[in-house]
């Protein structure tokens, strides 16, 4: 680094504008000429009328030399501020920001300069529109810089590199018949003499290393002749401060996102307080793992027993990517190289989920690794309805609700095809979707684990947000219920009303019953008459029967009389060991080895005998015509009233049921069944 003289006289080759009609600062970076020995005056243009000053570089001062020559980006920036015109006084307030990697102000390093920096006039103020004269009418002294008698504004103290000095209020004063005026500025900075030599040592990366969008660089100062002020490293227009970590070392993280395939150099700089400098250098390359784009399968998709595989891959080394394979666990599925399009069979792992592991590797030995969660389901009781997404939430006849891997709730209209996004996730954290389609659209509880979810719905082809969280959703029909702690809402699909109680435990039948928890009771509201049930809680309704728990046994409430159906059963819940549907009443009562067995009672007062495993069954959905879906042991049934043939075993125990009118939907990962039995 050349040696820096005392003085450093630099101007800048940008505008500045002054406007008194607001309070923002203008920056003016104070940057030299191209080439050395010439120095580029700044010349501004007052006019008083409109309060502005607009400057500019006309050429460089003839015989000015400038003390060194200024790299793109660093030099001084003067920045105004608080603008005013007062009598005959045009001020603002001026600031000095250090843009140069070493102190200024200062001779050493350390100490300040008794001058410190000083911004002159050179050639004193020009009247330029109208008659009359301008002065500088509170300047801290006048001296000599490119001539005698100028004028100028001081900034004592040592000012560190990316630092602002105080503001400085400067006053013009101008004569009434003055209307506009010109003035050329110079900014004058000790500096430390440089010329010395920091020795360093870039100990990561090492050469030819491969990086995909950022490296960690650490390097090490084996001498320097002063105290070092920054080190930093600088690759491909990007640069990050290094810092120390133990004596003599430093690192940090270089961030090269989006760079080309090949190599690129790293230059490690410092800098000491006395400005020193020293550079060290290292080539690595960029090489990124290959891009795979799986189109299919997509995240909890059905196979049955086939599974379509669609994978293509891309590499920004030309040589491109070398290989794909597909596995589940040890077993290859598939293999290529550019791409894999074909059909693969899992009947060997039929009821059963699995993790599709796909893996990428280029030519440069990168490798890129996607997986998959699919399930395999082909048993012939089951016929596909329809899929989409990753979870399938609700179908009728012509829609499907459902959602995708990147979390945003569809709907698509299954004559047409379209698909409607309703929603995007606004979650970071994601567990599920639970919803149902009505007359209007949908309404749906987005999960987020270990808090409180949240209630929208889709109505008449746009998003509401009804500010609802919740923990649980009900709906049937055009009528839903949900639950936020100690209050629940209802709300009529149909018309888009809702009404809120303090209660709990709420459910809906699809005529509108609503039956809640409160007081310790069960309570009904219908058409707006609130009736005391019993007291008890869990309390569930189709409209006609309300179904509780009450002193832990399963009692029934036909609108004037209370049934107790089972005996006791400490962990009896809803849904699981009662359910009413169109009259009928499934529920489970302990048998004599203390397993839960399933029974009904139908409309008409007949009780029967569902289940005899000799293990606890647990209800999964109720037809209105008595028909039960119920799991064992980890596998799913389904039995028809009077329950006098063998239950149909329809796969595993982990659908979701849900009848609609007497027709069975099965509903699985990304994908709907109806069932034969």
């Amino acid at each position: 680094m050349p040696t820096l003289r005392a003085v450093l006289r630099a101007a800048s080759a940008a505008a500045l504008v002054f406007a008194a009609a607001c309070a923002d600062s203008t920056s003016a970076p104070v940057q030299p000429a191209p080439e050395a020995p010439a120095s580029v005056r700044l010349v501004c243009q007052a006019e008083v009328a409109t309060l502005t000053v607009r400057c500019a570089a006309p050429g460089a001062a003839a015989g000015v030399r400038a003390d060194r020559i200024l790299g793109q980006g660093t030099g001084v920036k003067l920045t105004s501020s608080n603008i005013a015109v007062v009598a005959d006084s045009f001020s603002f307030d001026m600031t000095v920001t250090n843009q140069f990697e070493f102190p200024i102000g200062t001779t050493d390093g350390v100490n300040p300069d008794p001058n410190g920096i000083r911004v002159f006039f050179v050639d004193g103020i020009h009247t330029t529109g109208g008659t009359g004269s301008v002065t500088v009418a509170n300047a801290d002294g006048v001296d000599v810089f490119t001539a005698a008698g100028q004028a100028y504004f001081a900034y004592p103290g040592v000012l560190q590199p990316g630092a602002a000095t105080a503001a400085r209020r400067w006053k013009l004063r101008f004569d009434p018949g003055v209307t506009t005026f010109t003035f050329g500025l110079y900014v004058s900075t000790p500096v430390p003499p440089g010329g010395g030599t920091v020795a360093l040592t870039i100990l990561e990366p090492v050469a030819d290393t491969t990086f995909i969008d950022s490296v960690v660089v650490r390097a090490r100062i084996d001498s320097a002749p002063a105290s070092v002020l920054s080190v930093k490293a600088f690759a491909a227009g990007q640069s990050v401060v290094l810092s120390p970590y133990a004596a003599g070392l430093v690192k940090g993280t270089l961030h090269l996102p989006g760079q080309p395939f090949g190599p690129l150099q790293i230059r490690v700089h410092a800098v000491t307080v006395r400005a020193d400098t020293g550079n060290a250098f290292v080539t690595i390359r960029r090489d990124a793992p290959p891009t795979m784009t799986v189109t299919e399968p997509t995240l909890n998709m059905v196979a049955r027993p086939n599974l379509r595989i669609d994978v293509d891959c891309v590499d920004d080394n030309p040589a491109g990517c070398a290989s794909l394979t597909a596995r589940i666990g040890a077993v290859q599925l598939a293999s290529g190289t550019t791409g894999i399009h074909t059909d693969v069979s899992l009947a060997a792992m039929n009821e059963t989920q699995q993790v599709v592991q796909i893996d990428a590797l280029d030519s440069g030995g990168h490798s890129r690794t996607a997986s998959v969660n699919v399930i395999v389901e082909s048993r012939a009781v089951l016929a596909f309805v329809d899929s989409a997404g990753s979870l399938a939430v609700d179908l009728d006849s012509s829609r499907l609700l459902f959602a995708d891997a990147a979390h945003t709730v569809w709907l698509r209209d299954r004559v047409g095809g379209t698909r409607t996004a309703v929603q995007a996730s606004p979650f970071l954290g994601f567990a599920g979707v639970e919803g149902r389609l009505h007359s209007q659209g949908a309404i749906y509880l987005r999960l987020v684990p270990g808090t409180t979810g949240r209630v929208y719905e889709w109505r008449s082809g746009a998003f509401v947000d009804l500010n609802a969280p919740a923990t649980s959703l009900v709906a049937e029909g055009d009528w839903a219920a949900w639950v936020n702690g100690s209050q629940f809402t209802r709300r009529d699909l149909a018309a888009g009303t809702s009404m809120t109680l303090s209660a709990a435990q709420p459910d809906v039948a699809a005529n509108g019953d609503l039956v809640y928890a409160s007081g310790g009771g069960v309570k009904r509201l219908r058409a707006g008459v609130t009736t005391s049930v019993d007291a008890g809680s869990g309390a569930l309704t189709d409209g006609i029967n309300v179904v509780y728990l009450k002193s832990f046994q399963v009692t029934m409430w036909d609108g004037t009389t209370a049934t107790t159906l089972s005996n006791t059963l400490i962990s009896a819940a809803p849904r699981t060991h009662y359910e009413a549907n169109g009259g009928w009443v499934a529920y489970a009562m302990a048998d004599g080895g203390g397993n839960s067995q399933i029974r009904t009672r139908a409309p008409g007062g007949t009780d029967r005998q569902v289940t005899l495993f000799g293990s606890s069954s647990q209800i999964r959905a109720l037809s209105a015509d008595g028909t039960v879906v119920f799991g064992n042991a980890g596998v799913l049934y389904v039995l028809r009233a009077p329950y006098t043939a063998a239950p149909t075993r329809l796969g595993r125990d982990w659908y979701n049921a849900s009848f609609r009118g007497t027709g069975l939907l099965l509903f699985l990962g990304n994908t709907v069944f109806s069932a034969t039995y």
